[in-house]
């Protein structure tokens, strides 16, 4: 039987938006996100993260005939879940926090850490 598992929200705000994100740490990989069920704080669009040593594992909440789902998203996905994220892509920020940008800030992430590995490497 799958527990229940109670989880901080995070909140980002900025000028334009406002999104939470639960997210755990472990060794392995995981398949879904944990058991929400008894959870009254998540919301449609809210992001959920899974971070092991080698990687991160995003999925985002929606909407869906049957209910709401947990649906995995990459980094560099469209946020299609809500017109006002629609035109923005996710992102891990430096700090490792989720973020919704516009696609020319992903233009800029890429630029410069191609800028850090090449000082680095040096």
């Amino acid at each position: 039987m799958e527990r229940s598992v109670y989880l901080k929200r995070f909140v980002r705000r900025t000028s334009t938006l406002t999104y939470g994100w639960f997210e755990t740490t472990g060794p392995q990989p995981i398949d879904t996100p944990p058991n929400f069920s008894s959870f009254d704080d998540i919301q449609l669009g809210d992001l959920f993260l899974h971070r092991t040593d080698q990687k991160v594992v995003c999925w985002i909440r929606e909407y869906s005939p049957s209910g709401a789902v947990w649906k995995m998203i990459l980094p560099g996905d469209n946020g299609t879940h809500n017109e006002d994220f629609s035109c923005r892509i996710l992102a891990l920020h430096s700090d490792g926090n989720p973020t919704w940008v516009l696609p020319k800030t992903v233009k800029r992430y890429k630029r410069l850490t191609r800028a850090k590995l090449a000082d680095e490497t040096a």
